[in-house]
C-alpha cells in the first residue's frame, strides 16, 4: 500500500486548526488527487492517519453531501466530525501552529 503523502496530512492538519469544514478538507484531498476515482477510501485514509482517528468513525463521511449523497448534510457531517478531530488535537498538532 502507497504511503500517504505527508505535506498533504500536514495542509490537512493546517486546515484543521484554522476551523475549516469537513467538505473543504475532502476537496483538498480531492485536489491533490486530481480524480474522484476512489476518493471516498483515500479519504478515510487520510482522515485516520492525518487525525488519529478510528476508520469506523470515519466512514460516515461517505455517506455526506461532500459525496453527492443525502445521508448527511454538510453541516451534520461537520457536527459530526470536527469534534472528533478537535478532541485528537493533541496526537497531531505539534509543530503545526495556526
Amino acid at each position: 500500500m502507497i504511503k500517504p503523502d505527508q505535506n498533504l496530512i500536514i495542509r490537512l492538519r493546517k486546515m484543521a486548526v484554522n476551523e475549516t469544514t469537513i467538505c473543504k478538507l475532502i476537496d483538498e484531498i480531492r485536489s491533490f488527487l486530481g480524480t474522484n476515482d476512489g476518493l471516498a477510501l483515500v479519504v478515510d485514509r487520510y482522515f485516520c492517519e492525518a487525525f488519529h482517528l478510528p476508520l469506523g468513525e470515519v466512514r460516515v463521511i461517505e455517506g455526506s453531501e461532500c459525496f453527492g449523497l443525502s445521508l448527511y448534510t454538510h453541516e451534520e457531517i461537520d457536527r459530526i466530525i470536527l469534534p472528533r478531530i478537535a478532541q485528537t488535537k493533541h496526537l497531531w498538532s505539534v509543530g503545526i501552529g495556526n
